[in-house]
């Protein structure tokens, strides 16, 4: 199966099961007195900025000194740091990060979904943003086994028109087994930061998991796509080999989505059906 319209568009986890069962950002039972059940810990739960945090979006933000304590509390490490970013808005946690560990992979990889990529203005063509690059050629370097990075680089090429460079991306990635998002560490330290705001246990699990952002999932949507474009144009010209080139590589790419670690959201597994 191919398609152009592919599922895992959106960067954030959908409504998924966690430990067997399937919950939601306010999965707790709230009470006359403010506390959530069953939640695991007893605690306070501020339900205003409980609420705003489905779908991984949250209407307000904890304040300085939540984020202080969390990292005083659970030091300065690339995940702490990365939810830190992602969660209070705040750059600066992102730039202390890129100090602290600019070799770093799950600190870089945040850092290029964060970087500048604004659209072709309209008759122009799109140019890469020089600073998403280098943020990708770092990524290679910091985890050169992972297919993640080069799924960043093709997206930005095919985007630009570089369709040979994108291809050789393409083909870089599937010779690297060790596909790698640092999903655990990311939903391990949001919780833990979710935590300290008063969340109970499962609540806290929950919407770790729904905010947890997946910009490797857009970046493999649209190599897929520039693919399939390239299938397109070579069929049309009657250039059987590219054509046939072009389907293997979406079906492999789409098989990368297979591994266990790529699997083990639904939406990774959607996505790799898709590209099938």
């Amino acid at each position: 199966m191919c398609s152009s319209d592919l599922p895992g568009e959106k960067n954030v986890v959908p409504a998924l099961q966690v430990q067997g069962s399937s919950v939601g950002a306010g999965s707790g039972e709230k009470t006359s007195g403010g506390s959530a059940k069953p939640g695991g810990k007893a605690g306070k739960v501020d339900w205003d900025f409980l609420s705003g945090l489905e779908g991984g979006a949250s209407r307000g933000t904890p304040k300085e000194e939540d984020i202080a304590r969390f990292l005083a509390k659970h030091g300065e490490t690339p995940a702490n740091l990365v939810v830190a970013f992602e969660i209070a808005k705040d750059r600066r946690w992102l730039d202390r990060a890129l100090e602290l560990f600019p070799k770093s992979p799950l600190v870089l990889m945040k850092a290029i979904e964060a970087a500048p990529n604004p659209p072709a203005k309209e008759g122009e063509k799109y140019a890469p943003d020089p600073e998403r690059m280098a943020l990708i050629e770092r990524f290679k370097e910091a985890d050169p086994n992972n297919p993640v990075p080069r799924f960043f680089a093709a997206q930005e090429l095919f985007k630009s028109g570089a369709t040979p460079e994108a291809i050789a991306e393409i083909r870089a990635a599937l010779d690297r087994p060790a596909f790698y998002v640092y999903a655990n560490e990311r939903m391990d330290a949001a919780q833990r930061l979710y935590g300290s705001l008063g969340m109970g246990e499962i609540e806290a699990s929950a919407v770790a998991m729904f905010g947890l952002t997946l910009p490797h999932m857009t970046a493999a949507n649209q190599a897929s796509r520039g693919l399939m474009e390239w299938q397109k144009s070579a069929a049309e010209s009657g250039d059987a080999a590219s054509s046939d080139d072009a389907l293997r590589l979406t079906y492999a790419l789409g098989r990368t989505f297979a591994t266990p670690e790529a699997s083990r959201l639904l939406i990774g597994q959607l996505v790799g059906l898709a590209m099938e």
